[in-house]
């Protein structure tokens, strides 16, 4: 049986991990021109979450392949992580600019073959900047004695992310309000119209962030839910304060551990610090992206009789071929996707299964799960710290309010919906994700302790339960019932 290794598990739609896994069998030539690419590849879509998954043997290629040149070209880490950001920021010029010309053009529907194309040209453009999970990397790192807690400092970006941004920009929003004497949110807007405008640019700025988690924008009410959330926080100005002063802060504490390790070390920190910084960067621009694409996209759909989150559900050829034809794609087939679907490459060769189909190719690629009576449940540290508390499960942005303070929030993984939840957790652990996933860098930024990649959590867990998370040591322990 061939042995492949999930990466993640999350909400994802099969027109863009489609573009995706054409991006990343491209592989980032602009540093690595020798590269040939990963050529296969297993994405299952099931009860509406996709499991992306490797072969092992590809992983390790790739690691080694990355590690040797970022050690053998002194400038290689500065040069991926410069250009995969320009990439980025040239592909959202570019499909602002696409849309723009649609927009221009909107009166000659025939032309929507070709304006999708270029929109999936551009899509796939930003994969290849990916590089892959770096395990056999992370391995030399602990051979090297870098504890997991020191790693996951070295490898936090010192720039602020696209979420701690929008966090900062709405509590100072919200210290406005407070310093104006002004106790709810409600009455804040009430006779200050400046308060709607600055809470509209806001959205502008950021409401796009859960695109790429196949989530929708966020609206005026999600953002006034988020302001009421944080009005009476008695932290506000700690965290404003830990909020401006995070780079000064983070470089610190990097530099501190940084002075200690030997050349090569820190070579392969320096690597996974620019891989952890594009990725959620990269992340971000895929949202943006579709954000920016939203009026094609939508058109694309109104010809094609689906709403736009069914027309996520089909390929591009699926796509280009009925704009070509006039056939119409299926609204029910687009919802049975998200149910059971998989697509499969191997040795560039693709292949996708829907249906009954879909489990029999499932037990043929991926062995049954197994758990779960256990009292102990292992991770990987993304931020260290020592939390008791009681257990909360979230699988859906509606029930961040039913996180009390100092919960230990559990979920499959985080995503920007969620940034609420986990500013109230006293800790985080999430099923899915490596070092450079959304829940460690967020966390990071919020010093909240937080254990990532359990695989198990959600199975094992259930609301209520009294635990220990460790995040240093990696570990969570139920605990007695304490009453």
């Amino acid at each position: 049986m061939r042995q492949w290794k999930k990466i993640i598990e999350r909400e994802a739609n099969i027109l863009s991990k489609y573009l995706v896994i054409q991006g990343v069998a491209e592989g980032p030539l602009f540093i690595m021109p020798k590269w040939r690419g990963i050529q296969n590849h297993f994405w299952v879509w099931k009860d509406g979450f996709a499991g992306v998954h490797y072969l092992r043997e590809d992983l390790r290629r790739f690691s080694d392949a990355v590690v040797t040149e970022a050690l053998a070209r002194p400038d290689f880490v500065r040069r991926y992580r410069e250009e995969s950001k320009t990439i980025c920021d040239h592909v959202v010029m570019q499909m602002r600019a696409l849309t723009g010309k649609f927009a221009r053009s909107s009166q000659y529907p025939e032309q929507l073959s070709e304006f999708f194309g270029e929109f999936c040209r551009l899509f796939r453009t930003l994969a290849t900047t990916i590089i892959m999970t770096l395990e056999e990397a992370q391995g030399k790192l602990t051979i090297a004695g870098v504890a997991d807690t020191d790693l996951t400092l070295l490898t936090s970006p010192t720039d602020l992310s696209f979420q701690g941004k929008e966090e900062l920009n709405r509590l100072l929003i919200v210290r406005e309000m407070r310093s104006m004497g002004l106790n709810t949110v409600e009455h804040s807007l009430k006779g200050f119209p400046k308060f709607h405008q600055q809470l509209s640019e806001h959205l502008y700025q950021y409401g796009w962030l859960p695109l790429n988690f196949e989530k929708e924008c966020w609206d005026m009410a999600f953002l006034m839910r988020l302001l009421r959330s944080m009005f009476s926080d008695e932290h506000l100005e700690q965290r404003i304060t830990a909020l401006k002063n995070f780079r000064t802060h983070r470089e610190q504490e990097r530099n501190a551990l940084y002075s200690r390790l030997d050349t090569t070390t820190q070579t392969i920190v320096d690597l996974f610090e620019a891989c952890t910084f594009i990725r959620l960067y990269r992340a971000n621009t895929f949202s943006r992206c579709w954000f920016e694409a939203l009026p094609l996209l939508e058109a694309i759909a109104k010809k094609l009789q689906v709403s736009e989150p069914q027309l996520r559900s089909f390929n591009p050829q699926e796509i280009a071929f009925a704009l070509e034809t006039g056939t119409i794609v299926g609204p029910r087939q687009a919802m049975d996707r998200k149910q059971r679907f998989v697509i499969r490459i191997l040795n560039d060769q693709y292949e996708q299964f829907e249906g009954n189909a879909v489990e029999e190719v499932l037990r043929q690629e991926l062995p049954p799960e197994s758990c779960l009576e256990q009292t102990l449940i292992k991770g990987s540290c993304a931020y260290p710290g020592v939390v008791k508390g009681f257990v909360k499960i979230i699988s859906h942005p509606k029930q961040i309010g039913e996180v009390e303070p100092g919960a230990v929030l559990v979920c499959k993984m985080t995503d920007p919906d969620f940034i609420v939840a986990m500013s109230k957790a006293g800790a985080i652990v999430t099923e899915e994700g490596g070092i450079t996933c959304h829940a460690a860098i967020v966390s990071r930024e919020m010093k909240i302790p937080c254990l990532i990649g359990t695989k198990i959590a959600t199975k094992v867990l259930n609301d209520g339960d009294y635990v220990e998370v460790d995040a240093g040591k990696g570990v969570v322990r139920k605990l007695p019932p304490r009453w």
